[in-house]
């Protein structure tokens, strides 16, 4: 095999739910891949983003060793687009996923959606526009509560800022894979992601380590160690997650973290 995984991990918010997150690795690929919160209520909205990984897992296993980031894209959107047949049945949005991959044969990493790639000494943070905006209205809502005097404990419990960006997350798959729309952004959900909006990294022919992280990680140090490190300082200074990581959810009382997470680490041998 002409590369290697150092070191990986893929570690649920909260054990008493399902891991959103996923990590693949075959011969000629890894991947990380973040199946999108469910933003609907029912029984099969819930499961969602899980479905979402999972298909979108079951895509990269099948991969031919030469595939492109053009084949992957085609072949995800086929596999969802089964899953999502009844695109009714999908109020809140059909089933949907981030995914960083690394190609071996190509030396390429493809990033479709948000996360973290490192690699070498550059590290690349993928997020789009609207998680931002949303990020920042949800902080100035807990900011103000804090200000009147609620503590942060309840506000762990009784997330209002979330609440109070409810109405847009609940309709921002309407933004996925648009480009003629100010807050459009790339993802896996059974309509084909325009190759505009995706990221396609080059890794040369030397040796090279690589580093892909989901969004559950406010950042990303040079291993798993120093990166689960940085999240405990950042969750511990800020659990509700609005000061110097902003996110569009906090760490709930009975959960670990703030989002699931996943960390891949691998080495690629130079080419001969």
């Amino acid at each position: 095999m002409s590369y290697r995984v150092i070191e990986q991990s893929c570690i649920p918010r909260n054990d008493r739910r399902p891991n959103e997150d996923a990590i693949v690795t075959t011969e000629w690929f890894a991947a990380i891949i973040d199946g999108a919160t469910p933003k609907g209520v029912s029984d099969l909205e819930q499961r969602s983003g899980v479905d979402a990984a999972t298909a979108v897992a079951d895509t990269v296993q099948q991969l031919a060793p030469d595939a492109d980031l053009e084949h992957f894209l085609l072949a995800a959107t086929d596999r969802l687009g089964g899953l999502c047949a009844r695109r009714d049945a999908w109020p809140a949005g059909t089933p949907a996923a981030s995914a960083l991959i690394l190609s071996v044969r190509r030396r390429e990493v493809w990033a479709v959606g948000d996360g973290w790639v490192g690699i070498g000494a550059d590290l690349h943070h993928l997020t789009h526009a609207l998680e931002h905006r949303l990020s920042d209205v949800r902080a100035a809502r807990l900011t103000a509560a804090l200000l009147e005097g609620a503590s942060v404990e309840t506000l762990r419990a009784d997330d209002i800022g979330r609440a109070a960006i409810e109405p847009v997350l609940s309709q921002e798959w309407r933004f996925r894979n648009r480009q003629d729309v100010e807050w459009g952004f790339a993802m896996l959900d059974g309509t084909l992601p325009p190759i505009e909006m995706c990221r396609r990294f080059t890794l040369g022919n030397d040796a090279i380590e690589v580093r892909l992280a989901s969004d559950g990680y406010p950042a990303i140090a040079d291993d798993l160690a120093g990166t689960e490190a940085l999240l405990r300082e950042s969750i511990s200074l800020d659990p509700l997650m609005i000061t110097s990581f902003r996110a569009t959810k906090g760490v709930a009382p009975a959960a670990n973290s703030f989002d699931d997470r996943s960390f891949l680490r691998a080495e690629l041998a130079p080419l001969e």
